[in-house]
């Protein structure tokens, strides 16, 4: 039988092994980028056996994968049914990217590091990037209500404000993220015109 502390112990470890390495990834990537950085410099960097390194993170992508499940589980959290329920489908679309705008340059590091990282794992990717499913809810939602026209399914619009968020971040990673238009801006300017497309 196995003792609680013990058990105990050794989740606290392996979650402390585990954000160390992730530490040392990330600071590796910002410092020389994703597709420089080795797995063997990560191993050094966060002092670990390669194999241990192996045990927990087996490629470099699986690394952001983790980063970008966590983002997205934040967003979701963000992104709280409740706390949208008194805005029209275009308030709650507008929320939704400006909190988009917002998690991304609270942390510009990060979302290069995650960007980066995709871009250069596309050829081992196994789905296209995922749509929000609460920015279908905002849609439909929409044209339930008669905000919105029904003639272009929900799904389908999703899609389109999944895609024009990840080209518009791709720009502003690799454009100057100090110059406006700001992230938001841009989003919102973007936003704007898909949404008047969609008037009834």
């Amino acid at each position: 039988m196995t003792h609680p502390a013990r058990e105990d112990r050794r989740d606290r470890r392996r979650r402390e092994l585990r954000a160390r390495i992730e530490s040392a990834a990330l600071d590796l990537f910002v410092a020389q980028g994703y597709r420089a950085t080795t797995m063997d410099q990560i191993a050094e960097q966060a002092d670990t056996p390669r194999r241990t390194l192996f045990n927990h993170f087996p490629r470099k992508r699986d690394i952001v994968d983790i980063w970008t499940d966590r983002r997205r589980d934040l967003l979701s959290s963000m992104f709280d049914e409740q706390s949208l329920a008194h805005l029209s489908a275009r308030q709650r679309l507008t929320r939704q990217f400006e909190t988009l705008a917002r998690i991304n340059t609270d942390d510009p590091a990060l979302a290069r590091v995650i960007v980066t990282g995709r871009l250069a794992e596309m050829e081992t990717l196994e789905e296209a990037v995922p749509v929000f499913d609460a920015l279908r809810s905002s849609v439909l939602l929409g044209q339930e209500a008669g905000e919105f026209s029904d003639h272009v399914p929900a799904e389908t619009v999703a899609e389109v404000l999944t895609g024009c968020y990840t080209d518009t971040l791709e720009r502003w990673i690799f454009g100057s993220q100090q110059s406006a238009p700001t992230l938001d801006d841009r989003l919102r300017v973007k936003l704007e015109l898909i949404l008047d497309g969609l008037r009834r």
